[in-house]
């Protein structure tokens, strides 16, 4: 049976999601975490969304629900600086019974590129496009930095100029 240490550990695996408090009740799952550092960051971002909408999403089917959000406090062991941990809390009537859904909710979610960026955001070469297309340099088209290719009228007087 799927306990709440395998989401724990799914969440800590997909995302990095370090789980500081658990408080389980029959219908609810309280977990309180912090966000991961470095390259994790973005896996973490896909997995909140990716999580909230199979759970919440328009087409979703699923029992159960997931609240995500920050909760702000004092940290008075460090000088009374205000932090946030991120709230997840599962509800559904016998939730301990959907447990393994979550956990593969949690599995299934996608990574983040190695750099960081959705797929959505990654820069794919053109096929049969030549290494030097989005060089500055200029060229046929007059591409190039702001302030060195000449537009409008100052464009007309150049090309009269022979330019």
């Amino acid at each position: 049976m799927t306990t709440v240490k395998d989401i724990v550990g799914a969440l800590q695996q997909k995302a990095g999601y370090t789980t500081l408090s658990v408080e389980e009740k029959p219908n609810k799952l309280t977990l309180m975490g912090r966000q991961p550092p470095g390259n994790m960051q973005a896996n973490w971002r896909l997995l909140r969304g990716y999580l909230w909408l199979a759970a919440n999403g328009k087409k979703s089917t699923r029992p159960w629900k997931v609240d995500i959000s920050c909760v702000y406090f004092v940290a008075e062991e460090v000088d009374g600086v205000q932090r946030y941990a991120w709230r997840l809390i599962f509800t559904a009537p016998e939730l301990q019974n959907h447990y393994r859904d979550i956990c593969s909710v949690i599995g299934s979610s996608p990574l983040a590129s190695p750099r960081g960026l959705s797929l959505d955001e990654m820069e794919v070469p053109l096929p049969g496009a030549s290494a030097k297309r989005n060089s500055p340099e200029g060229g046929r088209r007059g591409a190039g930095p702001i302030g060195t290719v000449a537009v409008g009228p100052l464009a007309l007087a150049a090309k009269m100029r022979g330019g």
